[in-house]
């Protein structure tokens, strides 16, 4: 069978049960966690395929995963997960969880980049322009990349948008050779 499927069947079940039990936004917050240490630390996929490590401490090793919002709901979550022998699909399961969340209560995750750091307040009003842009609720993270020169680039679903002072200077240099070879 599909793995994305049953990862997508898990996911639903999770987000009906935390619908029911009003606890989605924790089960959320430890998705997210979950998903993001999966990707950042490969390993764990190793560590968790062990086949002689408990059912007990993979789910443990996953509760730990789940910070900032630990819960009981997620805990059993884990157990069932482990104990059905589907602790390799638990990032599809947690990026699944998340996807399903985002379309159903219209969050939209945005990236912003700029050359420096910048305010909140500054962070703040560029998420109210995308939200008033697109009529979402806004998840932004943000980044700094000083090749950026200045100004900031935003990016979310398949759209960028480049306000960045090195876009500004390789347009003018597009420009100005476009010329040149005419």
């Amino acid at each position: 069978m599909d793995s994305g499927l049953i990862a997508r069947r898990y996911a639903s079940a999770l987000l009906m049960y935390a619908r029911k039990h009003g606890v989605e936004k924790p089960i959320y917050a430890s998705a997210q966690a979950v998903a993001r240490n999966f990707a950042q630390y490969p390993a764990l996929r190793d560590i968790l395929g062990n086949p002689l490590m408990s059912h007990r401490k993979k789910t443990d090793i996953l509760c730990a995963l789940a910070t900032p919002e630990k819960s009981s709901e997620f805990r059993r979550f884990a157990e069932l997960v482990t104990e059905n022998d589907r602790i390799d699909l638990m990032q599809m399961i947690c990026l699944s969880y998340v996807e399903l969340c985002r379309q159903e209560q219209r969050i939209l995750e945005v990236e912003l980049t700029t050359a420096v750091p910048i305010s909140e307040e500054t962070r703040s009003r560029i998420a109210t322009k995308i939200a008033q842009i697109t009529g979402k609720t806004i998840e932004m993270t943000t980044q700094t990349d000083p090749a950026l020169i200045g100004g900031f680039a935003v990016r979310w679903d398949t759209y960028r948008w480049d306000a960045s002072v090195v876009s500004e200077l390789r347009r003018i240099r597009k420009s100005l050779t476009a010329t040149a070879n005419n």
